[in-house]
């Protein structure tokens, strides 16, 4: 599960606890810093969590030792530390720059992303995004293109969801993505569905 935490203390400790991963976002604390991450309450989290935050040309020393300090009162596995994604530059600047400003924080790991479209994307089958207005996207690269999450690019209503599972496997189109963080994964997912005549060759 991947959130952005600040509703957590209002989960049954019985659900969270069946979470075997978890990933809370702390981009917030560039806007808010009323320590709502310090008011949950650490000890309803899974065993295994960490936290990721987006760093960019803008980003201070000081938001960076702040959540170390964060990851270290949670006792944190990792912190993911992503570059902002709007643009190729910001993307091509994350990958020069970051790796120096995060180097003195062990738990910190840069996670670098490719940004070629491929021909196919699956992506809604493996890993599909659920909006506040209760849809599921294809992924959540479409508020990073448009500026909001474009009807064009519903799956279904979550309480659907499951439907799309029960149907032919089908490619999203992907000549409205002008770049893709999940071109690897989907290039395996398209050689996965290759229907291989000798299948017992090896």
């Amino acid at each position: 599960m991947i959130t952005n935490g600040l509703l957590l203390n209002k989960v049954k400790v019985s659900a969270l606890k069946k979470l075997t991963w978890l990933r809370i976002s702390l981009s917030g604390i560039e806007f808010d810093r009323a320590d709502k991450y310090y008011k949950i309450k650490k000890d309803r989290l899974p065993d295994f969590f960490g936290f990721s935050f987006v760093v960019h040309k803008f980003t201070d020393k000081e938001q960076l030792k702040e959540v170390n300090e964060i990851a270290e009162y949670f006792d944190a596995r990792y912190v993911r530390i992503v570059t902002n994604c709007y643009t190729i530059d910001d993307l091509e600047w994350g990958k020069h720059n970051i790796p120096k400003l995060i180097e003195k924080y062990p738990k910190m790991f840069l996670q670098w992303k490719d940004y070629e479209t491929p021909a196919k994307c699956y992506w809604k089958y493996l890993k599909p995004f659920v909006n506040s207005d209760g849809y599921v996207y294809q992924c959540s690269g479409n508020s990073l293109f448009t500026g909001y999450f474009s009807e064009k690019w519903r799956v279904a209503h979550w309480s659907n969801i499951e439907k799309i599972y029960e149907k032919e496997i089908k490619s999203f189109n992907t000549s409205i993505c002008p770049y893709c963080f999940f071109s690897a994964q989907n290039n395996i997912v398209s050689d996965l569905l290759i229907d291989v005549k000798h299948k017992e060759f090896f």
